[in-house]
């Protein structure tokens, strides 16, 4: 498969790997009800987000622990941990990430793995903006005001927070890290 072709790749021509951050999300079946969210869209988006971390931990793990000091983040979403999502299957593939983090900081950090999982909350990326504005239309609303009145955050602000996670600096943090 493509992730552990990734992974040798990195393997072959990488002395270490002492960081690695779990970022792939797509969103589907956003507003739909329980009975019209399809297979499809199901199956889609466990299979991105969910089997994804579950690959890319599968691979990454040797490689982390080899580094013998080493940070693994994963991007979870506060809209699957704390509630809020417009997506049944967005929901429980990142509900699904949260409890991976679990039981790899179980097996992990005893060979010097760091982990965080990161819910941000809502942050201006293209699959928020898109999400923002699809729920604005379905409830007849502007979606440029929508999304002008939706608080959002900046990317960069989560883009600091993993670049401090992952420094000496970061050392003594663990776990769960919620953001705006």
């Amino acid at each position: 498969n493509s992730v552990a072709a990734a992974f040798d790749n990195i393997k072959t021509h990488c002395d270490h790997l002492d960081t690695v951050v779990f970022a792939a999300g797509v969103l589907k079946g956003a507003f739909k009800t329980i009975d019209e969210l399809t297979e499809a869209d199901w199956d889609a988006t466990l299979d991105t987000n969910l089997k994804g971390t579950f690959l890319s931990a599968k691979y990454a793990a040797p490689l982390l622990i080899a580094a013998k000091a080493s940070v693994l983040m994963i991007i979870s979403s506060g809209a699957g941990v704390f509630g809020g999502s417009s997506s049944y299957a967005y929901a429980a593939s990142k509900g699904g990430q949260y409890g991976i983090h679990f039981k790899l900081e179980q097996e992990l950090s005893p060979h010097g793995v760091r982990l965080h999982v990161i819910c941000p909350g809502g942050i201006a990326t293209p699959l928020k903006l898109k999400n923002v504005a699809q729920g604005a239309v379905a409830a007849g609303r502007d979606p440029e005001e929508a999304i002008r009145k939706a608080g959002l955050g900046d990317p960069k602000g989560i883009a600091k927070v993993l670049a401090f996670l992952a420094s000496e600096d970061g050392s003594y943090v663990r776990g769960t890290i919620r953001t705006r």
